[in-house]
């Protein structure tokens, strides 16, 4: 997952933003559109279970961003 990571830090808030909203509905529907988190999974050719993973990297990049921000 580092070059996830690393792709994932060169991306803008916007991004991580649109990112945050498709897992929100996921969560809430059960269904993950087509969409920014599927083009992640699609690209860095992640199994099923990873796909579940990237949520945790995109709330970690998130995270990281905000408490830069806060200090």
């Amino acid at each position: 997952m580092n070059n996830l990571e690393q792709h994932l830090k060169e991306q803008t808030d916007a991004f991580l933003a649109d990112c945050f909203n498709e897992l929100k509905q996921w969560r809430e529907t059960g269904v993950l559109e087509q969409g920014k988190v599927r083009n992640l999974h699609d690209t860095f050719n992640t199994n099923i279970t990873q796909l579940h993973m990237i949520s945790e990297v995109i709330y970690r990049e998130l995270a990281s961003r905000f408490v830069e921000k806060v200090k």
